[in-house]
C-alpha cells in the first residue's frame, strides 16, 4: 500500500436526489389545490436555486425508470444543506414525493502533482514537506481553475446532466492505491488533458465521498444535447470500451431501452477511454441523465 496519499481541496457541500412524484394523489386533488400546489412548488424552486447566499440548486427531469426528477443542491456547509432536504419535505409537496436514491459528497480539487513535487523535496510528513503542501495548497486555491471546481456555477445554456458515482479499484492486478503517488499523479494528469478537449463542450463537477457514502466519488456531467449527440458519434470508433457496456447497460435499463442504453455506452467511452483500467470497480454503476426544468 502506497504510505503517501494526496492532498485536496475542498468547496461545496453538494447532494444529489433522485425524486418520484405520487401522480395519483396529484390527480386526487381539486382543481384549486393543484394550482396551489403548483404555484407553491414553483416559488420553492426558485428560492432554492438562488441559494439564499451561497450555492445553488437546479432541477431536471429524469429519462428513465429510476425516478421523476434529479434534484442537485449545492451549499457552503452541511448544516445548509440539511436545511434545504428539510425545507423540502415539510414544503407542501413534500408529502406527494419520495427520494429513491440520495448521494452526498463534497466538492474537491486533488493536489497529486503538489504532493508529489513535496514529497521529491522533502520527507513525508515532517514539516518541511507540510508548508511545501500547505504552500501548494494555497495557491491552487486562489487559481480560477481551483475555485471553479470547488464551488461550480451551473454552466449556462447546458441544460443536460449526467450523473454517476464511483470507487477506485482496490483489487489486483490493478489497484489504484498500491501505485506510487508519482504514478497516480501522472496518471491523473493525462487525465486531465484528455478532459480538456472537452472543456467547453462538456462540463464536469467531482465530489468526494469518503465517509459520506458508499461511493468515493460523484461525477456530474453538464451539456448541451447537441455536443452529446457529437461527442457520443465520436466515441463510435472506441468500441472495445464501450462495446461490452451496451449489453451492461440494457441488462439494467431493460431491452426495450436500446437508445438510452446504447447513449450511455457510447458517452462512457468518451470518459473512461483513458482512466477505465484503474478507476472503476469492474462495472459501470449507476446511471442517472436528465434535461434542466425552467
Amino acid at each position: 500500500m502506497s504510505e503517501l496519499s494526496p492532498a485536496t481541496l475542498e468547496g461545496w457541500y453538494s447532494l444529489h436526489q433522485v425524486i418520484s412524484t405520487d401522480w395519483g394523489a396529484v390527480r386526487a386533488l381539486a382543481p384549486e389545490a393543484r394550482s396551489a400546489l403548483a404555484r407553491e412548488t414553483q416559488a420553492l424552486a426558485e428560492a432554492l436555486a438562488e441559494g439564499e447566499g451561497e450555492g445553488w440548486s437546479a432541477f431536471f427531469r429524469l429519462a428513465g425508470g429510476r425516478g421523476d426528477w434529479l434534484l442537485l443542491h449545492f451549499r457552503p456547509t452541511l448544516d445548509a444543506l440539511a436545511e434545504v432536504q428539510l425545507r423540502l419535505r415539510r414544503s407542501r409537496v413534500g408529502p406527494l414525493l419520495t427520494t429513491g436514491y440520495d448521494y452526498v459528497s463534497v466538492t474537491e480539487a486533488g493536489l497529486y502533482y503538489a504532493t508529489a513535487e513535496a514529497a521529491r523535496e522533502a520527507e513525508y510528513g515532517t514539516p518541511e514537506f507540510e508548508r511545501l503542501l500547505g504552500e501548494a495548497a494555497e495557491a491552487e486555491r486562489a487559481s480560477p481553475h481551483a475555485r471553479l471546481r470547488l464551488y461550480p456555477q451551473i454552466p449556462e445554456g447546458m441544460r443536460y446532466a449526467c450523473f454517476y458515482p464511483m470507487s477506485k479499484r482496490r483489487h489486483a492486478p490493478h489497484n489504484w492505491y498500491t501505485l506510487p503517488v508519482a504514478e497516480r499523479s501522472r496518471l491523473m494528469r493525462e487525465h486531465g488533458l484528455t478532459g480538456r478537449r472537452y472543456a467547453k463542450r462538456i462540463y464536469q463537477i467531482i465530489g468526494g465521498s469518503v465517509g459520506f457514502d458508499a461511493w468515493e466519488w460523484g461525477v456530474t456531467l453538464f451539456g448541451r444535447f447537441g455536443h452529446f449527440l457529437a461527442e457520443s458519434a465520436r466515441a463510435v470508433l472506441d468500441l472495445p470500451t464501450w462495446g461490452p457496456l451496451l449489453f451492461f447497460q440494457m441488462r439494467r435499463l431493460g431491452v426495450e431501452s436500446l437508445p438510452i442504453a446504447l447513449f450511455l455506452a457510447m458517452f462512457t467511452g468518451i470518459v473512461l477511454a483513458l482512466q477505465a483500467s484503474y478507476t472503476f470497480t469492474g462495472a459501470i454503476p449507476l446511471y442517472f441523465v436528465g434535461t434542466l426544468v425552467g
